[in-house]
């Protein structure tokens, strides 16, 4: 089954780079490089079905976000 995931808001130097991690942070999937503070995107495959997801926001000066996700 599909996940959806949306950004309501973004803080941080433009352009972000997304990308979806497995819990630990071991594994990741860059999603898209975004200029908008509100996105929505598909979990990518290998993430899809995982109950429990950390979303890795990077923005231009580097600095990057986490935000954790449950299913």
């Amino acid at each position: 089954m599909q996940h959806d995931l949306t950004i309501n808001s973004i803080t941080g130097t433009s352009p972000f780079d997304v990308y979806v991690c497995d819990i630990t942070n071991t594994y990741c999937f860059f999603v898209s490089g975004i200029t908008t503070s509100s996105f929505t995107f598909t979990v990518p495959t290998p993430l899809n079905g995982v109950e429990e997801l950390l979303l890795k926001v990077v923005d231009s000066t580097g600095c990057e976000k986490f935000t954790y996700y449950s299913c």
